[in-house]
């Protein structure tokens, strides 16, 4: 906890070249045009810096699979990494050439760099970029945040927040929500808090996943008022809960002994229109066995059983 406390936060497309002339017949005319565009592109970045202006009058014709391709390919010419962290910070300053593989495809790079280094060499092309006093959109810090959090490295993760402002840029709905789950997840639930409190000011428009995290942080730490509030909260901002949302805060009720609520909420889940899973029975029938309450959960051991799911519990459900 202390650690934290002293943070500053506070593959699918291979890479496609033309040899023999039947690779034309093999692809759509769709394929045959991104494949173009995806080696225009990559000759480009791999001989002009900067790679900005030189694209600029790409940006028409590009899509998300062309820029999904064009990592894919440069990542297995196996070159300077920085090569595909330039070209994806680019990438990611335009919404429409988003995607979560472009996210995780740079995530992999990094985990993949001996000794870390392919962090640093990340880290070097942000320096460039704000010395060149060219813009660093906050997906750029959303696939560090991520590769840190999969290394085993959360402090890093919290710092690499915190830098953010180093580099004038303001964090997104995606790099709040990955940040949060990272302090959740370590069981700093007020940091956690003081992080949403950010994206009240910033006016960052919260949604559903944001505050999922948030419950479920709460309901671990014991603080099932503060998750009830909060979801109360969700509800008053016309943010309708999800089948996540409310499977997490029924399961910290279970959790709180307090069975009635949780299936009180229950109903009110279903009478709103979002039906209930598997998830959504387990976690109750696990909440309401190991509270003593073994009548209740019947039904839901019923539900379970019509969607062919044996949850352990057969012999124990009066």
């Amino acid at each position: 906890m202390q650690k934290f406390l002293h943070s500053p936060i506070f593959r699918s497309i291979k890479p496609q070249y033309f040899t023999p002339s039947s690779t034309f017949c093999s692809l759509s005319g769709n394929a045959l045009y991104n494949l173009n565009i995806t080696n225009e592109v990559l000759a480009l970045i791999n001989s002009v810096h900067p790679i900005g202006p030189a694209l600029k009058n790409l940006v028409p014709i590009l899509n998300r699979e062309v820029i999904i391709s064009v990592l894919q390919s440069q990542a297995q010419l196996k070159k300077d990494p920085r090569i595909c962290f330039r070209f994806f910070i680019w990438a990611a300053q335009n919404p429409r050439f988003r995607s979560g593989l472009s996210h995780n495809l740079i995530v992999d790079m990094l985990l993949s760099g001996e000794s870390g280094n392919s962090f640093h060499l990340y880290w070097s092309v942000l320096d460039e970029l704000r010395d060149e006093k060219l813009p660093v959109p906050a997906d750029a810090f959303v696939v560090l945040i991520l590769g840190y959090w999969r290394s085993r490295k959360a402090e890093k993760a919290v710092e690499t927040f915190g830098r953010m402002n180093d580099y004038e840029c303001k964090p997104n709905l995606a790099a709040y929500n990955v940040i949060l789950h990272v302090l959740v997840k370590k069981d700093v639930i007020l940091l956690a808090l003081a992080v949403y409190n950010m994206m009240l000011k910033s006016n960052c428009r919260i949604g559903c996943d944001t505050f999922s995290v948030l419950i479920d942080g709460l309901c671990k730490s014991g603080m099932t008022e503060d998750a009830l509030n909060l979801f109360d909260e969700m509800t008053e901002r016309g943010i309708l809960p999800s089948r996540i949302t409310y499977t997490v805060i029924m399961s910290g009720l279970c959790k709180a002994k307090r069975t009635h609520d949780a299936h009180r909420l229950f109903n009110l889940m279903k009478s709103s229109g979002c039906m209930p899973d598997a998830a959504t029975y387990t976690a109750l029938l696990d909440g309401f066995c190991k509270c003593g309450r073994l009548m209740k959960p019947s039904c839901f051991l019923s539900h379970l059983e019509m969607m062919g799911i044996r949850s352990g519990y057969e012999g124990l459900v009066v």
